[in-house]
C-alpha cells in the first residue's frame, strides 16, 4: 500500500472520528407529565398524547400525580383506566401519586371512600414490581418498599441521580376528611402524614450521597406537591425543604425539583436562593442558590404540552428543558 493512500485513508478516519463528537457521550431525553387527565376528554385525549411521547422518543417518562380532579371518581374502575393508558409507553413509565388521587377520595362526589384504603389500593395496581417502572420497556430502580413505600425510587443514569418521593397537596395529606365526619385529621391519617415524610427525606439523603458518592453531575427530585405553593402547610414539609438545602449545599452539581399541583407551566424558578422570603417561611437554615424549580402543565392548560428534559454530561449544567405542545 502506497503512502497516499494510507494518508488518504487516515484522514477519513479521523474525520469519521470527528463527524459525531457526542457519539460516545451520554445525551438522552426524559419525559415529564403531571395533573391529567383531568376530564373525560382530557382521557379520550390520553392516547394520542401518549403517542405523541412515545414518537419522542424519551428514555422514560414521569407522571408526577393527580389522575384526576378531586371530586371525580375514585373507583377501581377509572384507576384501570389510567393503568391501561400507562401500560401503552414504550419505555418506563414511572408514577408518584398525587393528593386527588387518595387523599381527596373521601369526597362524596369520589364515592366517599376511606382515603388509606385508596393509597393502599393504588399502591397494589401501580406498583405490581416494586423497583421496576411500568411501560413495554421498564426500568429498574431502587425502591423503598421495605419502609412500605413502594413508590419512592432512585436510581442513576449516565452521570445523573433520580429521586422520585411521595409528597402531595392537600396539606401533604391532612386535610380533614370531611365528608366522612372527620372535623380534623384523624391518627391514622398524622401516622401515615408523618411516615411518608420522614420516607421522603431518607430518600432524598439516599439519593444525593450516592450522587455524590458516584461523581454524577446532577440530581432531579420529582414529586407532586408544589412545595411553594401560597397555602402550603410549611409546618408539615419543613423537614423536606431543609433535606433539600442542606443536601444541594453537600453536592457539587445541578439541582431540579419538577412538580405538578399547580397546573401552571414555570420554566425554572429558585426558591430557596438568598434572600428568597420562603426561607424565613419554612424557617430553615441556609440557602440552596443552585436548586432550579420546574413545574408541569396541568388541569386545563394539560392540553398544551408536556416537558422535555434533555441531559447532556458534556455541558457545565448538563439537565435543559422544553415545553411541547401535543399535536
Amino acid at each position: 500500500m502506497n503512502r497516499l493512500l494510507i494518508a488518504v485513508l487516515l484522514l477519513g478516519l479521523v474525520a469519521g472520528c470527528g463527524s459525531d463528537p457526542k457519539k460516545d457521550e451520554a445525551s438522552y431525553s426524559f419525559a415529564v407529565i403531571g395533573d391529567l387527565p383531568y376530564s373525560d376528554r382530557d382521557l379520550d385525549d390520553m392516547s394520542g398524547w401518549v403517542n405523541d411521547i412515545n414518537k419522542a422518543d424519551p428514555a422514560f417518562t414521569v407522571h408526577v400525580g393527580d389522575v384526576k380532579t378531586g371530586p371525580a371518581d375514585c373507583g377501581d374502575k377509572y384507576f384501570a383506566k389510567i393503568r391501561r393508558e400507562f401500560d401503552e409507553f414504550e419505555n418506563g413509565l414511572i408514577y408518584t401519586p398525587g393528593d386527588n388521587d387518595w387523599t381527596d377520595c373521601h369526597l362524596k362526589a369520589a364515592g366517599e371512600f376511606d382515603p388509606l384504603e385508596r393509597l393502599d389500593a393504588l399502591r397494589e395496581l401501580m406498583y405490581p414490581k416494586p423497583g421496576t417502572s411500568l411501560g413495554d420497556h421498564p426500568l429498574k430502580m431502587q425502591s423503598y418498599l421495605s419502609d412500605g413505600f413502594p413508590e419512592n425510587v432512585t436510581f442513576s443514569r449516565d452521570g445523573v441521580r433520580f429521586a422520585v418521593v411521595h409528597l402531595v397537596g392537600s396539606d401533604n395529606g391532612l386535610l380533614p376528611w370531611k365528608d366522612l365526619g372527620e372535623d380534623k385529621p384523624t391518627a391514622a391519617a398524622k401516622v401515615e402524614q408523618q411516615a411518608r415524610t420522614n420516607n421522603a427525606v431518607l430518600v432524598l439523603r439516599d439519593a444525593f450521597r450516592a450522587a455524590g458518592a458516584n461523581g454524577d453531575r446532577a440530581v432531579v427530585v420529582l414529586t407532586q406537591a408544589n412545595l411553594f405553593r401560597d397555602d402550603v402547610r410549611t409546618d408539615l414539609l419543613r423537614p423536606v425543604v431543609q433535606e433539600l438545602i442542606d443536601a444541594a449545599d453537600r453536592f457539587n452539581g445541578q439541582v431540579v425539583l419538577v412538580n405538578g399541583d399547580t397546573h401552571e407551566y414555570v420554566e425554572g424558578d429558585h426558591p430557596l436562593e438568598q434572600g428568597s422570603p420562603w426561607l424565613a417561611k419554612y424557617d430553615v437554615n441556609g440557602s440552596a442558590d443552585e436548586l432550579t424549580q420546574v413545574v408541569t402543565e396541568g388541569d386545563k392548560s394539560a392540553d398544551k404540552g408536556w416537558i422535555e428534559f434533555t441531559v447532556d454530561t458534556t455541558k457545565k449544567e448538563p439537565i435543559s428543558w422544553e415545553l411541547h405542545k401535543y399535536h
